[in-house]
């Protein structure tokens, strides 16, 4: 046997093993459904005035040692029953929860997730998905309708032509997308701007 059969023989000996789980995976029709491995399942979070709401189903309610649902509002890097107790809702098959949105400041939950929390024996135990606020827009000052005007859009012109020429208006060219080096705008990038509130 030479050296590049005995090369070839080890590499198909691993798939062989490989290629049977493959196999075996495709036809079990095996897949995890995270939806549905919890006890609890969040429905929504969203923005209703100055207030989320968020609300939840159960087809059989987890036990508490307390009774409660506890509400944990979670940055975007916390998992688990890590995050902060935001409100409380006695353990049903349906429960909302109302808190303050509070945004614009430092306890602005927009970009938060929320997840439900039950406590057994004396320990946190999670019990629901994770569920984000799905109407952001909600919370925007300004809603303004799209203009879609009639005429050509979308060209990158060059500036001399903007500038110099009827180009435009002879084409029938109503919107055109121009570059602006932000550097222009910017001086030194020392831009004072206030974050989160």
């Amino acid at each position: 046997m030479g050296n590049k059969e005995v090369h070839r023989s080890l590499l198909t000996v691993p798939l062989i093993p490989l290629l049977i789980l493959f196999t075996v995976f495709l036809l079990t029709g095996y897949h995890v459904d995270a939806e549905n491995s919890y006890p609890v399942t969040v429905t929504e979070a969203v923005i209703q005035g100055k207030n989320v709401l968020v609300q939840s189903v159960s087809a059989a309610p987890p036990a508490s040692d307390d009774g409660l649902y506890h509400l944990m509002a979670q940055e975007a890097y916390e998992g688990g029953t890590q995050g902060q107790e935001i409100a409380k809702a006695s353990v049903s098959s349906d429960a909302s929860f109302t808190f303050p949105l509070s945004e614009g400041t430092e306890d602005s939950r927009l970009y938060q997730k929320f997840v439900i929390v039950v406590y057994q024996s004396g320990n946190p135990v999670l019990v629901s998905n994770a569920q984000y606020i799905t109407n952001p827009e909600a919370a925007g000052g300004k809603n303004v309708r799209r203009l879609d005007g009639g005429g050509k859009k979308g060209f990158l012109l060059d500036a001399h032509i903007i500038n110099t020429t009827n180009y435009l208006t002879e084409a029938g060219i109503d919107q055109i997308t121009y570059n602006l080096p932000i550097g222009n705008l910017c001086s030194d990038g020392n831009v004072a701007y206030k974050y989160n509130g």
